[in-house]
């Protein structure tokens, strides 16, 4: 990745976060609330069955009755805070659908604004409508650029914490976690790129099957000439090849996408292995 593509997509954060607060600020804030909650209640349930080992651990007969008691009282807490996750993330999928809406309403507003403002010209140039195909089919990544960094953001509290809790039990552990979670930020970074690759090649492909595709379905004049000069074969051939390259550029996307997954779980396997393995002999 050069550093203009990193800058642009930089910019591209920056600016989906606009787009994020000025649609609408209560839900941004509660989204932000949501993330970094999140990341703070990751430490929970390892806290709980570290009570739950360490009591069963230092167990002694004369009060056994007594530590069965603790650890039913440990049980009812981490099914409460189980509970309460539960209730949480599903809080957390309303927030991120009704805030999506939101975006894609402000995003809509403001690109109806823009091409009305333009000059004539402009609706003469295949290139226009190739960034305008962009576009109107790129709202969905807006949503999932915004998700993905509030992702980055509870997962960030998440690391914090946990850290936080491993120095005090062991300084290699804490080295560990920070060189486990490289592959992880290489794979996203990785396969967003691939992902934006295929859809700006197949953008183009893409924009004429639809083309196509209006001919036959949309436009009276055009589908009562197709009729006329007997193209209606011709044009659904065209429609099919055309939409079968832009599969075909997204399969292979996909395809390079799915190597990177198993190259990580892989590499991020063997690290859990061997963090086990310190924790086993600390």
């Amino acid at each position: 990745m050069t550093k203009q593509n990193f800058k642009k997509k930089i910019a591209a954060i920056k600016l989906a976060l606009v787009w994020m607060y000025r649609s609408n600020k209560k839900l941004t804030f509660l989204s932000f609330f949501i993330s970094i909650f999140g990341g703070l209640i990751t430490i929970i349930e390892p806290y709980i069955f570290k009570v739950i080992i360490d009591s069963l651990v230092q167990q002694d007969l004369s009060v056994t009755q007594a530590l069965s008691y603790t650890i039913i009282f440990v049980l009812i807490a981490y099914a409460g805070a189980k509970i309460i996750q539960s209730i949480f993330w599903d809080i957390n999928s309303l927030v991120k659908r009704l805030h999506s809406q939101k975006i894609e309403q402000y995003f809509s507003d403001q690109l109806m604004k823009k091409v009305s403002n333009l000059d004539l010209s402009y609706f003469e140039d295949p290139t226009y409508y190739n960034k305008l195909t962009q576009c109107t089919q790129n709202i969905f990544r807006i949503n999932e650029m915004l998700w993905g960094f509030m992702y980055l953001v509870t997962e960030v509290v998440s690391v914090v914490v946990i850290i936080s809790a491993l120095l005090v039990y062991n300084y290699s552990l804490v080295i560990l976690v920070l060189l486990s979670s490289i592959p992880s930020i290489f794979l996203v970074l990785k396969t967003s790129q691939i992902s934006w690759s295929a859809f700006e090649e197949g953008s183009p492909i893409f924009r004429q099957a639809h083309y196509y595709r209006s001919l036959l379905t949309e436009r009276k004049e055009a589908v009562k000439e197709i009729k006329t000069f007997h193209l209606k074969k011709h044009f659904i051939n065209r429609f099919n090849i055309l939409l079968e390259q832009f599969i075909q550029k997204q399969n292979q996307a996909g395809y390079k996408q799915l190597k990177w997954y198993i190259l990580i779980a892989i590499i991020e396997g063997t690290v859990s292995v061997f963090a086990a393995y310190l924790v086993i002999v600390s």
